[in-house]
C-alpha cells in the first residue's frame, strides 16, 4: 500500500512536512520500544536545513517542498514477530536497502515533488516522464488532501471570493485526475480519504465562531467525532466543488464508481509570534515551545502533536488491516507525499 498527500501551491504543504518530522522525532523518542524512522543522510540533510531547522528557529520553512528530488524515510512499527522483533530494534536502518519487503517491519515514507503543471500535462497531452511519475503517485491508496483554512471566505464578491473559488477548482482537478485513474486502474482496491486541514490558526474568526473551530484548538487529544463534524461542515460549504467531484466517483453508477472507506479528518496550526508592524512572513516567527513531560524536557514548535500522532496512527491501523497478521504478509506502507 502507499498513500499521497496532495494540496496546491501555498497550501503549507512544507510546514506539514515540517510538524510531521517533528511528530515522528518525538514519536521515537517518547516510544523508543514501539516506533523508530530512519531517513538517509543526503535525504536528511535538506530535510533538516530547508525545513525542520529553520521552523525550530522560528523560521519558516524555505518556499517549495524541501525536497527537489525523492525523499525517502522509513517508519518502523514493533512488529508482532519476537524475531523481527529483535531484528527490528537492533538494525533497522539496515532494511532501508532497495528491494526489502519490510515484512510487518514498518513503511516506507517517499516524498516527491511533482508540480500543478504536471497534473494538468498528465491529463491533456502527458510525456513518457510526468505519466510514470505520476502514475506511481496514484497508485496511493490513502489519499491525504490538505486543505488551506485561510482561503475561506463569506464573501460573495472581490478577490477573497475569486481565491477560494479557484483553490476549490484547483483541488477538484487534483482529486478528479486521481479518481479517474484509480477507476480506470484499480477499481476494486479501496480508498482511504484524509482530509488534513492546514493553517487554522489564520481561518477567518467569523467562520471560527459560526463552525465552533474552539472545540478543536482548545482540545487535548484527537476527537474524531467533533473533527468529523466540522470538517464535513466546512467542505459542504467552502469546497462544494471537490466534494462534488469525489460524490461522483462513489456514489454513481456502479460501472464508474470506486470503493472508498469512511474519510478521516484532521486539523493543523503552528503558533506564530507577531512582531509589531505589518504581519507579513518577514515581521512574523513560529513560535518555539520548551515542553517538560514524565520523558523529559524537549523544544518543538508549538503545533497539535497528538492531532499529526493520531493521523500517524490511522494511516498504521490501515498497513495493518490490509497487510493481515500473518509475519508472511507484506505489512508495509509506501508513503508517497506529492507536492503541487
Amino acid at each position: 500500500m502507499s498513500a499521497v498527500i496532495m494540496g496546491t501551491r501555498g497550501c503549507g504543504k512544507s510546514t506539514v512536512l515540517g510538524l510531521l518530522h517533528q511528530a515522528m522525532t518525538i514519536h521515537t523518542n517518547t516510544r523508543p520500544g514501539v516506533f523508530r524512522f530512519y531517513i538517509k543522510p543526503n535525504d536528511l540533510n535538506r530535510l533538516l536545513q530547508n525545513t525542520t531547522h529553520r521552523m525550530l528557529r522560528g523560521e519558516f520553512p524555505a518556499y517549495g517542498p524541501a525536497n527537489k528530488d525523492d525523499i525517502s524515510i522509513l517508519l518502523g512499527f514493533k512488529p508482532k514477530s519476537r524475531a523481527l522483533f529483535r531484528a527490528w530494534k537492533n538494525n533497522l536502518w539496515t532494511f532501508a536497502g532497495e528491494g526489502f519487503n519490510f515484512k510487518g517491519l514498518g513503511m516506507l515514507l517517499r516524498v516527491y515533488d511533482v508540480s500543478g503543471e504536471a497534473i494538468n500535462q498528465y491529463s491533456t497531452a502527458p510525456n513518457i516522464d510526468i505519466f510514470l511519475k505520476v502514475n506511481e503517485i496514484f497508485d496511493s491508496n490513502i489519499l491525504i488532501l490538505l486543505i488551506d483554512c485561510k482561503k475561506f471566505t463569506n464573501t460573495t464578491r472581490g478577490d477573497k471570493w475569486e481565491t477560494m473559488l479557484q483553490f476549490d477548482r484547483a483541488c477538484a482537478r487534483i482529486v478528479n485526475a486521481y479518481l479517474e485513474y484509480r477507476r480506470r486502474n484499480k477499481q476494486k482496491e479501496k480508498i482511504y480519504p484524509i482530509y488534513l486541514f492546514t493553517k487554522l490558526d489564520e481561518m477567518d474568526g467569523e467562520i471560527k465562531k459560526e463552525f465552533r473551530v474552539e472545540q478543536i484548538e482548545s482540545a487535548k487529544k484527537y476527537e474524531e467525532k467533533v473533527c468529523g463534524e466540522i470538517g464535513n461542515a466546512l467542505l459542504q460549504r467552502y469546497m462544494s466543488t471537490t466534494r462534488a467531484v469525489i460524490e461522483a466517483h462513489t456514489t454513481g453508477f456502479r460501472a464508474h464508481r470506486v470503493s472508498v472507506e469512511r474519510e478521516k479528518y484532521f486539523f493543523s496550526w503552528v503558533g506564530i509570534e507577531k512582531i509589531e508592524g505589518i504581519a507579513t512572513p518577514e515581521t512574523q516567527r513560529l513560535k518555539v515551545i520548551q515542553i517538560e513531560d514524565e520523558n523529559g524536557a524537549r523544544f518543538q514548535n508549538d503545533f497539535p502533536l497528538f492531532m499529526y500522532e493520531a493521523m500517524l496512527e490511522y494511516i498504521v491501523h490501515i498497513g495493518e488491516k490490509e497487510g493481515g497478521d500473518s509475519p508472511e504478509v507484506l505489512n508495509a506502507l509506501f508513503h508517497q507525499i506529492a507536492y503541487f
